[in-house]
């Protein structure tokens, strides 16, 4: 399976006054797990998210995300190659829609794993990222 990891990032802040505006999307999927409350724009306009929300956004979808009392953290990973899009129809994962997960625990280790393996590039580490984004989602 061929999907390649355009942006990994831990811990990734947005303050107050800075929010996040990218009308025509990034031409990549986006998972973002949130660790703080805020507003995003979802497919039904803007809707709130609480800490432990996660969503995956479309590569042409908007991406706007505001902050509403304090600064928003999340981790977020970026994805696109050949089979990127039967991955996330494989998985039926609705998008733009907020989630609430019932357990997070393990997605930052699943995202850890994803960045040693794209830091190795040991043998057949594009399969071990293709099976770790099929876990994480």
């Amino acid at each position: 399976m061929k999907i390649r990891i355009v942006s990994l990032q831990f811990d990734a802040n947005i303050a107050l006054n800075k929010p996040v505006d990218l009308a025509k999307g990034t031409n990549s999927f986006t998972l973002a797990v949130f660790k703080t409350s805020g507003l995003i724009q979802t497919q039904i306009g803007l809707s709130d998210f609480k800490a432990g929300d996660c969503i995956l956004l479309d590569p042409t979808f908007p991406h706007y995300i505001k902050c509403k009392h304090e600064n928003i953290i999340y981790d977020s990973v970026s994805f696109k190659g050949s089979d990127a899009s039967r991955l996330v129809g494989q998985i039926g994962l609705d998008l733009n829609v907020i989630h609430s997960p019932l357990q997070i625990f393990f997605i930052d280790s699943i995202l850890e794993k994803i960045s040693k393996e794209c830091r190795a590039t040991e043998l057949l580490w594009e399969r071990v990222v293709a099976t770790c984004m099929d876990e994480l989602l």
